[in-house]
């Protein structure tokens, strides 16, 4: 910013998107917040309340359901303050508009809300379909003569929890055959 921009942070949404660690959302945020720029900020909360003023059928992940959710809110985006405006459907999405027993006797939107009419706003937008549990079997060793030692390995790139140490782990399938040439008999335990 201070190299590229003269030290402010850039008015134009192309430039914004250019700098490093600044999306989508963050960069119409700014803009819409900072610079009363008339960009619409959809996050979770405002795609819910969007989903359930019009009875929006969808999941939130789909392209499809986010696409006409970011055109309704751009429909209904004003132009003399749109940071405000984002403001107030963010906030309303995190205290009114909730997900589960949403307390719509309280919202100011319910007399045109479609999905209050029907007595169901639970119901949008449609649940994110849930992955299936993976079960997954792992075995990792600990080998002791005399002094203690550790043995530990970086988790790799694609985890989630990339970077951190953990004991080295080998993927086997479920109840392997085990084979002990030591005087120790193997000792397995489960993960609570």
């Amino acid at each position: 910013i201070l190299r590229e921009f003269a030290g402010r942070f850039p008015t134009d949404y192309g430039e914004a998107r250019s700098l490093p660690g600044i999306g989508d959302y963050t960069a119409r945020a700014i803009l819409s917040i900072a610079y009363n720029r008339p960009y619409a900020v959809v996050d979770g909360n405002v795609a819910r309340i969007v989903a359930r003023l019009g009875a929006i059928k969808g999941n939130i992940n789909q392209p499809k359901f986010r696409g006409a959710v970011e055109r309704a809110v751009e429909g209904l985006l004003s132009c003399r303050r749109p940071g405000d405006f984002n403001q107030a459907l963010m906030e309303l999405g995190q205290t009114v508009c909730v997900p589960r027993a949403p307390r719509c006797v309280a919202c100011p939107l319910r007399k045109c809300c479609q999905a209050y009419r029907c007595g169901e706003p639970e119901s949008y937008p449609a649940p994110r379909p849930r992955r299936a549990t993976e079960l997954r079997y792992l075995a990792t060793a600990v080998i002791r003569r005399g002094a203690v030692a550790a043995v530990c390995d970086r988790r790799p790139e694609r985890s989630n929890i990339f970077g951190t140490h953990r004991a080295p782990l080998q993927r086997m399938e479920p109840n392997p055959p085990v084979h002990c040439t030591s005087p120790w008999e193997p000792r397995s335990r489960r993960a609570p």
